[in-house]
């Protein structure tokens, strides 16, 4: 805005004066310095209220930038978390969803029961079974099965031969005798074709883990359910869950978050729209 000189002065080139012989209307000179008055007014209250706006946009910028840094750091922050919590509820999981052969055999005391010994066999092959009754039990009688050779010293019998597919189950029947009540673990190892033990399951009857994937023998009492003495969720399933729920809630915050800078941004460029108008010729 050119300084406008009203009243007998000495008016320099290019000023418009009175001496020019041309008068502004009264109410000109006044209306314009409202309007300067008012959009310094406006442009001030701008800076103040819009403090999200970034410093470089003070300088020169063709409108203010949203310091979007620590919304993405966040934003990886979160997904990290979920993924993480995600896969270890998958591993701590596993055991659970993983195939189970062993099931409950339940047998009268002092009478020969027959017995299903389940063996649950993992990733490597085997062909190599050994079984051992434990002391609480008697071991009167060993059944055959199609493809196995069988040796029996004391209270353990050796099943070798065929192989045993990966991720299958295999059942040896025996006849056991319980002198008294009680529950009792069977004893299986398995050994791959060069003799290299993959797996030893030596069930303790206490232990709820042990219930669930070990053979046991239940002799005059009722087998107890899958979850009777267990402690419930683990402290790393527990922790899973916890992480899982805090990226889930990480997520929704940064996208509310989002949602109201881009719907900040759009306020301020419609304020500045209103504000920002041509300038007077000079």
């Amino acid at each position: 805005m050119c300084p406008v000189v009203v009243g007998p002065a000495v008016v320099g080139p290019g000023v418009v004066g009175l001496d020019d012989g041309f008068e502004l209307p009264p109410h000109d000179a006044s209306a314009k310095a409202a309007a300067t008055e008012i959009g310094t007014s406006k442009r001030v209250r701008t800076t103040r209220a819009y403090r999200f706006a970034s410093r470089s946009g003070r300088r020169g910028d063709a409108g203010p930038a949203i310091a979007c840094g620590p919304v993405r750091r966040s934003a990886v922050l979160a997904l990290v978390t979920v993924t993480v919590a995600a896969a270890v509820l998958g591993v701590t999981a596993a055991p659970a969803s993983a195939h189970i052969c062993a099931l409950p055999a339940q047998i009268n005391v002092g009478k020969v029961s027959t017995i299903a010994v389940g063996v649950t066999v993992e990733a490597t092959a085997v062909s190599d079974v050994e079984i051992s009754v434990p002391a609480g039990l008697r071991l009167d009688r060993v059944d055959t099965k199609a493809g196995l050779t069988t040796t029996r010293r004391g209270s353990s019998v050796r099943y070798r031969g065929a192989t045993i597919a990966p991720f299958t189950c295999a059942y040896f029947s025996l006849g056991v005798t319980a002198p008294v009540r009680g529950a009792f673990g069977i004893v299986v190892v398995q050994r791959a074709a060069d003799g290299k033990v993959v797996a030893r399951s030596t069930p303790d009857p206490s232990n709820a883990a042990d219930r669930v994937l070990g053979q046991i023998v239940y002799a005059g009492i009722t087998p107890p359910s899958p979850t009777t003495g267990s402690s419930g969720l683990s402290v790393v399933t527990i922790g899973s869950v916890a992480l899982l729920g805090l990226g889930v809630v990480m997520t929704v915050v940064l996208a509310l978050r989002a949602w109201r800078e881009r719907r900040q941004r759009a306020r301020l460029e419609r304020f500045k729209e209103r504000t920002t108008g041509p300038r007077s010729p000079d």
